[in-house]
């Protein structure tokens, strides 16, 4: 055979593992006690699968010329020198022995699939694949085996890859790349072949995608996670390591509050100083309370030990003074004649300056040393009672963003995606700005909410990074403007959002019909609807859920007041063909609104100086009237 190897064919003429093996590790140039039958076994298995591959893919050309016995043993010879020889360890394999981690970005082939376990039970987990909706399985079970030509693990694929397998996307032989993978089951590093049968490879559709045919396994030549277009991610589809998103709006911060029972409180800006000035309020009378308790202990010890040591030493010490003047320099003995004094002022004009010096002294090193215990005492008082007081606040800065695809037509993606980012650093907020196009590393997809309208949501990590990038992005992003409230039903707004200016005619507190619990009680929550004007004496009504206190607008939506409003959801119009929008924790009233409704808001306010107060009695007479 090939390189030098002598092979002893069987008895019923064929050669398989067994006689290769023999022939292997006796032909020059092998040291068998570096190698393993097992080791030959699982390299033997891949290279008679990828020769017969080559041959069924092109008969032709390769048929009879790759599976034989002669080029079998020089692939398993070249194997050997790089693995064995030059210690060039593969990608499956660096990764079990701990030497490199599982989100690289590599390519891998689908080498088995369990369809047992593919269909087995499972709960009914609803699943978007394209325009398709299928129930998935979603046990964590490996359900493939992924091979790097070398060596294989099994595969965990999410619920979105599984129906793409029942779907025949992905099939025995299909390569795929993928990047920001999982290492499960394991308990520490491991050679592959010695792996325990939990150990397997996570992947997560959004991080996924077939490559052709002639695709290199192993590590991919770049080490950046595999670029995946915003818009062909899924909800459900997990990780995404690398997209492009452009930033259309940025919205404002919002805070989200722990509250007891495990509940969590969304509120803007506003409402957030209200509740942190409240609760900083309670706490405040809650350690005055304790502090005085524990001064007026402390005060009642010092009393009963300075009185009890001015009873034992009193006939002594007035002996003592009647006697002769204190002569002694000791601080202790000084204060206590002090303390038992029968005249206090007296016994300081007996004493020498540099005896009033000592005293003194003393008598701030007392303070200072009950100070510290009071401090002491307080901080022990409000560790012991910390059931009984208001905990402390759990608060996560919250910054969204809506994003759309760069390189998608305007129009295509009407309402984008919502990128979530916690605990945004300046440096972060500095960056992304509206306009900007960036490189987005290492989000997580989630299914979007009704409340922002979005086709999904991102969510940051830890490992998140933003790279700016250059894109054309006319005819793609709209910079915001002021829509004009007579008339916002003919706009087409971008993303059903708006900003505009108005006065407030009139605000009317409603609480709105309510569903109906588990336990038969009505749900229902507070709203609030503000009328606005514009010149032209158009009116806009405003709905905003949880009320104007809940979101710290009752000093700023008064009517008579101008305000600038930031992203209004458009609802359409009512009975009264009035246009409706829907204001939440990311919209903003201001009274000095900035940008590009600053000059919108100096002209309404010019237009309604002359006969403001009778326009507003007008119209909200017409108000009442109507509802």
């Amino acid at each position: 055979l090939g390189d030098g190897a002598m092979a002893k064919v069987s008895g019923d003429g064929t050669l398989g593992v067994e006689e290769m093996w023999e022939a292997f590790s006796r032909s020059p140039g092998v040291d068998h006690a570096l190698v393993s039958p097992e080791w030959f076994s699982n390299h033997y298995r891949w290279v008679v699968w990828k020769l017969a591959a080559m041959e069924v893919c092109f008969p032709r050309i390769l048929g009879g010329r790759c599976l034989t016995p002669d080029w079998l043993m020089l692939q398993m010879k070249y194997r050997y020198d790089r693995e064995i020889d030059l210690a060039q360890r593969p990608a499956l394999r660096k990764i079990c022995e701990g030497d490199d981690v599982p989100s690289r970005t590599m390519v891998l082939c689908v080498s088995h699939i369990d369809y047992d376990l593919l269909q087995g039970p499972s709960h009914q987990a609803q699943v978007s694949f394209g325009n398709d909706s299928k129930v998935a399985s979603s046990p964590d079970l490996p359900c493939v085996v992924l091979t790097d030509g070398w060596y294989s693990l099994p595969g965990i694929l999410d619920s979105v890859l599984k129906h793409a397998v029942r779907r025949g996307v992905v099939c025995v032989g299909t390569k795929v790349v993928t990047s920001g993978a999982e290492l499960v089951g394991g308990s520490g590093p491991t050679h592959p072949l010695e792996a325990p049968p939990t150990l397997a490879l996570k992947l997560s559709a959004n991080s996924t995608r077939r490559v052709r045919w002639f695709a290199r396994l192993g590590y991919h030549r770049s080490p950046l996670p595999i670029r995946v277009p915003l818009g062909s991610l899924l909800p459900t589809g997990g990780l995404v390591g690398n997209t492009e998103a452009l930033v259309c709006r940025v919205y404002p911060l919002v805070f989200m509050e722990r509250v007891v029972g495990g509940g969590v409180v969304f509120r803007n800006g506003r409402a957030e100083e209200g509740a942190e000035s409240l609760y900083q309020a309670r706490r405040q009378r809650e350690m005055e309370k304790v502090y005085q308790r524990v001064q007026r202990e402390m005060e009642d010890e010092v009393a009963r030990e300075e009185g009890g040591a001015s009873r034992r030493r009193s006939r002594r010490l007035i002996a003592q003074q009647a006697k002769r003047q204190v002569t002694s320099r000791d601080p202790e003995e000084m204060y206590d004649a002090f303390m038992s004094a029968a005249d206090p002022q007296q016994f300081q004009e007996s004493l020498s300056p540099g005896q009033l010096h000592i005293l003194e002294g003393h008598r701030q090193a007392l303070t200072h040393q009950r100070q510290a215990e009071l401090q002491r005492r307080v901080a022990q008082a409000i560790t012991e009672a910390e059931d009984t007081l208001t905990m402390p606040r759990e608060v996560v800065p919250l910054l969204k963003l809506r994003v759309v695809a760069p390189d998608l037509p305007g129009g295509s993606d009407p309402l984008g995606c919502i990128l979530c980012v916690w605990r945004p650093s300046e440096d972060v907020r500095e960056t992304l700005k509206e306009g900007r196009a960036f490189r987005v590393f290492n989000v997580v997809t989630s299914p979007g909410h009704t409340q922002l309208p979005c086709r999904l949501q991102l969510t940051a990590t830890k490992s998140t990074r933003y790279l700016e990038v250059t894109f054309g992005t006319e005819g793609i992003y709209v910079p915001r403007s002021c829509a004009s409230i007579c008339g916002l039903s003919s706009y087409q707004l971008p993303y059903g959002e708006f900003d505009t200016v108005g006065m407030v005619t009139s605000v009317v507190s409603s609480s709105p019909p309510g569903k109906e619990s588990s336990d038969g009680k009505i749900l229902s929550k507070k709203m609030d609807t503000v009328h606005l004007t514009d010149a032209s004496r158009s009116i806009l009504v405003i709905h905003v859920w949880g009320g104007l206190e809940a979101h710290g607008l009752q000093s700023v939506v008064v009517p008579g007041a101008v305000v600038g409003v930031f992203n209004l959801t458009y609802r359409g119009t009512n009975e009264h063909h009035h246009p409706v929008a829907y204001a939440g924790d990311l919209s903003l009233f201001t009274l000095h609104p900035q940008e590009h409704l600053k000059a919108p808001w100096e002209e309404l306010n010019k237009a309604l100086q002359v006969n403001r107060n009778d326009m507003l009695q007008t119209l909200q007479s017409n108000i009442v009237v109507e509802y």
